[in-house]
């Protein structure tokens, strides 16, 4: 995960969302991103909780 540029793990997160990809592969993107201290758009969050 520590490979990934910050970019690119963002659009994979986006990307997973979109396609509705295991809820456990979206937790386990949001939890890096949280640990890079990267932003979450209200608009990936708001598209994921509907």
């Amino acid at each position: 995960m520590e490979n990934l540029v910050d970019e690119l793990l963002l659009a994979s997160y986006d990307k997973a969302i979109k396609l509705n990809l295991e809820r456990e592969f979206i937790l386990i993107l949001e939890k890096e991103i949280k640990r890079r201290g990267l932003p979450l758009t209200s608009t990936l969050i708001k598209y994921y909780m509907e």
